[in-house]
């Protein structure tokens, strides 16, 4: 937005843990010159497929039909067809879909190519060792994207493992400016936090049991 670029973010107002109450449905609002578009989930394509999931021998039928994997993501959601109409109804010259662990929203958005001839840049940000990065999905995802951005040279490798996109995988790394961290003060912080000799560790992150803090 700064070089002067049209950016705008479309979300949902709520995650896989939990709504964010303090944020209104679709209310647009510009954040730094990005313009922010919040859509609430829609439940009942999640609800239905869970469901049907719980039903006796839904599972075994699925995995007969080989659409296990299609509603193992459609079951974690978010569904939200309102935010991909939004996408395609801002014009963009470029759309780019950013933590595929949201697996449903990843898969309507990769549909876009489609509707609309636009370039589409997955942001998918794996984890390798995580069920969600190894679904049977994926390949056939990451074959429609023009370009998928990777955070390591590993998670290029293991995009590049996945589906065919030879030449089209960049590692881009993760935003981290590293001359923040060339003069350390570490004397200083110890003294204002009474921390003593200590060892310390830094964690920045949602403090989650998965995170391993």
């Amino acid at each position: 937005a700064r070089r002067g670029h049209d950016v705008t973010v479309i979300t949902t107002n709520g995650s896989i843990f939990g709504p964010l109450q303090d944020r209104k449905h679709s209310t647009p609002e510009t954040i730094n010159g990005v313009k922010v578009r919040r859509f609430k989930p829609e439940g009942y394509v999640v609800k239905a497929v869970q469901s049907f999931l719980c039903m006796p021998g839904s599972y075994r039928l699925l995995r007969r039909l080989t659409v296990l994997d299609l509603f193992k993501m459609l079951q974690q959601g978010p569904w939200n067809v309102r935010s991909i109409v939004s996408a395609l109804g801002v014009g963009a010259d470029l759309v780019a879909m950013i933590n595929w662990q949201y697996g449903a929203l990843a898969l309507q958005g990769s549909l876009i190519k489609r509707i609309k001839r636009v370039p589409l840049v997955a942001i998918p940000l794996l984890h390798v060792e995580e069920k969600w990065s190894r679904s049977k999905l994926l390949p056939r995802m990451l074959a429609r994207c023009d370009a998928v951005l990777a955070n390591t040279d590993f998670e290029k490798g293991f995009i590049q493992s996945l589906a065919p996109v030879e030449g089209r995988v960049h590692t881009v790394g993760v935003g981290i400016d590293p001359e923040s961290f060339e003069r350390p003060e570490g004397q200083r912080i110890r003294a204002l936090y009474g921390l003593g000799g200590a060892p310390v560790v830094g964690y920045v992150g949602r403090p989650q049991p998965t995170k391993g803090v």
